[in-house]
């Protein structure tokens, strides 16, 4: 039982290891970046990107003008990107509106209508309520693991996940999960 709620464990640490790589938490802001570079890949200043933000669940269109989103009659669609100060990239922070309180997929669309540099690219950029949706899983894990009756800490309970892996060795170096677990021993 205590291997199967291990592997549970580390499974549960893989899953919030991707989710925390590609989410930010509701209401938090968003520094979109953009690179535009030439032919030697040295990035290209005094150009003009746009940017266009879409809620994916609603098709609503972020509406500059009053930063709400709308399915219809936005005002201001588009935001041309600031420079930054030495000339290497474009950005604009994203502020949610406070009505924005929901788990929500949001589609950053940046474009670029020089003839020399044109350029179209989507990021989708997920938006959790981390203190109520992953969270609560790894901590219905660490505390199903603490009820069965162990009295072991967090560190001793890595501890046991290492030792019960033997260090296993795939091509001489330690696996991502392993690895995890040496930074925190």
């Amino acid at each position: 039982m205590r291997r199967k709620l291990l592997v549970f464990f580390i499974s549960m640490l893989l899953i919030e290891g991707i989710c925390f790589a590609d989410t930010r938490s509701v209401g938090d802001d968003y520094q979109f970046q953009y690179t535009i570079t030439d032919i030697q890949g040295i990035p290209v200043s005094g150009q003009y990107p746009y940017l266009k933000i879409k809620k994916v669940s609603s098709n609503a269109w972020y509406d500059f003008s009053d930063d709400t989103f709308k399915t219809s009659g936005v005002s201001i669609p588009s935001q041309t990107l600031s420079e930054d100060a030495i000339g290497q990239y474009y950005y604009y922070t994203f502020v949610p509106p406070t009505s924005e309180t929901y788990n929500e997929q949001y589609s950053f669309i940046v474009g670029n209508n020089d003839t020399t540099y044109a350029d179209y690219q989507i990021i989708n950029v997920d938006y959790l309520d981390l203190n109520t949706s992953s969270m609560s899983i790894t901590n219905a894990v660490w505390n199903s693991y603490i009820v069965t009756g162990s009295t072991d800490t967090a560190s001793d309970i890595l501890h046991n996940i290492d030792k019960d892996t033997n260090g296993v060795k795939d091509g001489g170096s330690y696996n991502g999960v392993e690895k995890l677990i040496k930074q925190v021993n």
